[in-house]
Formats: C-alpha cells, structure tokens, sequence
C-alpha cells in the first residue's frame, strides 16, 4: 500500500500541467515537470487512440488511430460503416458461439449472446456512431486498472520486478486521476469547458462534447457519468489488488 500511496502522490503532480492547461492558469510549474507529464500523457493517448479504433471497427468502420501533433492529443480517423467488416464480426461471433456451445461453457454463451443483441439494438438506434467516441476513455479506465493490478499482484518480469512495478502503479494512478481531474473540471469549472469544447481547432469536438450532442444531454452529465465508473473502477482495483497481492511482494523491490 506504500508504493501505491507514494505513485498516487506522484501521478497526482503529473497531472498537473495538463490541468492547469485546460484552467488556462497563470500558475507557473517547474519545467522539468512536463517531460515526465508529456510522456505519461501521449501513453495515454496511445491506448485512447486504441480505444476509438477498437470501437469503431466493431461497429463495422475502418479507422486508423494517429497522434495530432497540430493541436496536440490524438485523433482516430474514421471511414464509412463496411458491411464487409460487420459480416466478418457476425460471422466470428457465430464461429465464437458454436464453439462456447460444444465446450458446454454457457454461461460465456449467455453473455456472448447479450452482447451480440447488444450491438444490433446500437446498430438499429445510432448508437454505433456513438459508442465508439466514448470507448477512447474507456480504454483508458480499463489499461489503467490492468496496470495497477499488475503492480499490486507481482505479476511484472521479476528481472525487471520493481522498476516495472513502479511503472506501472504510476501509470495506473496517473490515468485514473487524469479522468477524474478532467471530470471534475468539465463539471465544475466554466473556462476548463470552454477550452475543452475549443480543442483540435474546432467547436465541441471533444469526446465527451460529443457525446453529449449526440445523447442530448448536458455535457457535465456525461462527465459526471464518466466520473462515477472512474472512481468505481479505481476503487475496486486499489481494494481487490491490495486483498489479493502475494504476500511476497517485497522480495520483489
């Protein structure tokens, strides 16, 4: 629980160039702070990027994850919906089925089925152009919690052990407090939403701008929603990896 306290510590102060950024505070900070920040920051955009792409090919559009090195951050490059590619993910979730099937694994089979039913109500709705503008956060909530458990069950290359460990309880906090310090600004800071909606040159092409638009609903709503499964997700990856670690671990550092 130390190195996770000292790597909350630590990934908290990274976080802070960019939130003074999207403040558009005067505050000055120490400029050796952006190089670790900046560093940390494009990894996350990696997996975010990765996220949108992972979304928008399973509703069937190909896409391409780029960093934008113009306005900063990253930009995952959409093309028109491929009924090729849908049949190709229908096809595998049937192959997926039939072999759940002859395993007698039914319980994956219900859940498979509930996500196949799932992605024809969005396909039906509109939600399939949706959906994949949420998932880059998403991404990054998930590798975020991958990370973290990671460090906290020793399962790092044990000639690596504690510089990996390190690294990943850093990068692990530094994404979970990253979403809920941009949520908290989106929520309750006027000039943070105004900078936010101005990003990438345009008007409201933010992610969650976005989404808002496209749910018709207030934007604060969808930053307050992503919040919550934040700060749930974080909590229960601190709670099951402390619970679960080896006893060991030390042996690691």
């Amino acid at each position: 629980m130390k190195m996770f306290l000292i790597s909350l510590a630590v990934a908290s102060v990274l976080c802070l160039p960019q939130m003074f950024g999207l403040m558009a505070s005067e505050q000055a900070l120490p400029r050796w702070l952006n190089i670790p920040a900046d560093g940390l920051t494009y990894m996350m955009l990696l997996f975010h990027e990765i996220g949108h792409t992972i979304g928008w090919w399973l509703f069937g559009y190909p896409s391409l994850p780029t960093f934008n090195f113009t306005y900063g951050g990253g930009t995952t490059y959409s093309f028109s919906q491929s009924w090729l590619v849908l049949g190709c993910i229908w096809a595998a979730a049937a192959g997926l089925g039939v072999w759940l099937w002859q395993q007698m694994a039914y319980r994956a089979l219900i859940f498979l089925g509930g996500a196949v039913l799932l992605h024809g109500i969005l396909l039906l709705s509109g939600g399939d152009k949706i959906l994949p503008v949420a998932t880059g956060h998403f991404a990054e909530v998930g590798v975020g919690a991958f990370c973290l458990l990671r460090a906290f069950l020793g399962t790092t290359n044990r000639a690596r052990g504690a510089a990996e460990r390190w690294l990943n309880m850093i990068f692990g906090c530094f994404t979970m407090v990253h979403n809920i310090g941009l949520t908290g600004l989106l929520m309750f800071h006027d000039i943070g939403r105004m900078v936010y909606a101005a990003q990438k040159g345009g008007h409201l092409q933010g992610d969650l701008d976005r989404v808002a638009l496209g749910l018709g609903v207030p934007m604060p709503v969808i930053a307050f929603s992503l919040m919550i499964l934040t700060i749930g997700v974080f909590a229960f990856t601190v709670f099951y990896g402390y619970r679960h670690a080896p006893h060991d671990l030390d042996k690691l550092r």
